[in-house]
């Protein structure tokens, strides 16, 4: 900056001077102000969601651990779920169009499938590796899916052991696969 130096008594008290220093500084300010505004507000929205992400991801190993340490996770026979996994992943490809703007994807039936016969453990497997094959950016809508889909699931199982098949017949049959479907899909909806 270059400062021009004027004699006492030429008719200036340098005020004018500092009013442009003061509005060049003020101007600065205001620039910095809104880049950090725009910069934490950027920054926000996805926090957020990236801490639900977490949460949630969180929760549900722990309904997993629980459900494991408890004893009530039910049975886990590799083949039987690799398989049921292997069509909910090939499931989730197609969807039914509910109205113009809802789809439900079809894989949801392995899933509740796997929850009435094998137990929460098994449709949580099932679940999270239908899903398998959207894994790519951006990675935190796919954890809160993936995250989503294996909570619900877990629920759905547990409601399907609450009313138990065992030795009830077809009626029992249909109730536990009736209750697990409305589970999964309030627990999908809700979350």
């Amino acid at each position: 900056m270059r400062v021009i130096c004027l004699p006492l008594g030429s008719g200036t008290d340098g005020s004018g001077h500092l009013r442009m220093i003061e509005r060049q500084i003020q101007g600065e300010f205001t620039y910095f102000a809104e880049v950090l505004r725009s910069s934490a507000d950027r920054l926000r929205r996805p926090e957020a969601v990236e801490a639900y992400a977490g949460v949630l991801a969180a929760i549900t190993l722990g309904l997993g651990v629980g459900l494991s340490l408890s004893g009530h996770g039910g049975s886990l026979p590799v083949i039987p779920v690799i398989a049921l996994a292997t069509v909910a992943w090939f499931a989730e490809k197609q969807s039914v169009e509910l109205t113009s703007n809802a789809q439900m994807s079809v894989s949801v039936l392995p899933v509740i499938f796997a929850a009435v016969v094998y137990g929460p453990l098994a449709a949580m497997a099932v679940g999270a590796a239908a899903l398998l094959a959207d894994f790519r950016a951006p990675y935190t809508r796919w954890l809160v899916w993936t995250a989503t889909r294996a909570f619900a699931a877990g629920l759905a199982g547990l409601a399907a052991s609450a009313v138990g098949i065992r030795g009830g017949g077809l009626g029992a049959l249909i109730l536990a696969i009736a209750v697990a479907g409305i589970v999964e899909a309030i627990t999908d909806i809700g979350l």
